[in-house]
């Protein structure tokens, strides 16, 4: 079965070099000597440097700080697999029985090195045009560049705007499912006492769907 078929019409770009996008498949479990790893190091590079024009050129009066926190959104692994997921491009992905097994083409942290294998590929076979052509359609969509919301850093706003000390702690309420596709979910306390629970593919997630719901509770009581 050829794993390719029907990505390039997916992620918008055909390849030139087909061993380049094999490359940018294969996960290191499939022992055939070579993997992604060497691309998604030159990917992360290459996907941060467009990330950053973007938001520079889109975003003029904001300041350094707040451009740093709109890139870490968008490059970061939760957003990447996201769009991943959207696309089903862990179905696209090579691996060895033994991932496959342990929930490879679900794992976030695979599934977003990935894209940043696939932008090194692209950017080799096409050029930085096309590298940033397939990076922007990662991060917008029809309403223009996609930046996640930041449930918690807002919560954390939000709470410190009276001027008193709070106190923000998630813990884990329960998780369910086998060892390689976890749900967990973790309850959040302001000042011990609960505002909010979220449900996620990891603590982290969890942790931020939580925080949304405690905030929407928050703005509710306004």
């Amino acid at each position: 079965m050829d794993r390719t078929e029907g990505l390039e019409e997916k992620i918008g770009y055909t390849f030139k070099d087909r061993e380049l996008l094999k490359e940018a498949l294969t996960h290191s479990s499939c022992q055939t000597g070579s993997s992604y790893e060497r691309l998604e190091f030159l990917g992360d590079s290459v996907l941060e440097m467009i990330v950053r024009k973007k938001l520079f050129e889109l975003f003029p009066e904001d300041d350094e700080g707040r451009l740093t926190h709109m890139r870490i959104r968008l490059v970061g692994e939760e957003y990447l697999s996201g769009w991943a997921k959207k696309i089903s491009l862990g179905d696209h992905i090579l691996f060895g029985y033994g991932e496959i097994m342990n929930g490879g083409r679900e794992k976030e942290s695979i599934l977003a090195d990935v894209v940043e294998s696939l932008t090194a590929a692209i950017y080799l076979d096409g050029g930085m045009e096309a590298a940033e052509k397939f990076v922007n359609s990662v991060i917008s969509n029809k309403n223009g560049i996609d930046i996640p919301a930041d449930y918690k850093s807002e919560l954390q706003e939000l709470i410190q705007k009276d001027g008193l000390p709070h106190t923000i702690s998630y813990q884990e309420s329960g998780r369910e499912g086998p060892p390689h596709n976890q749900v967990f979910t973790m309850d959040l306390m302001i000042d011990g006492e609960l505002m909010g629970t979220g449900k996620g593919s990891s603590k982290k997630n969890a942790e931020k769907e939580a925080a949304k719901v405690a905030l929407e509770k928050l703005n509710n009581t306004v």
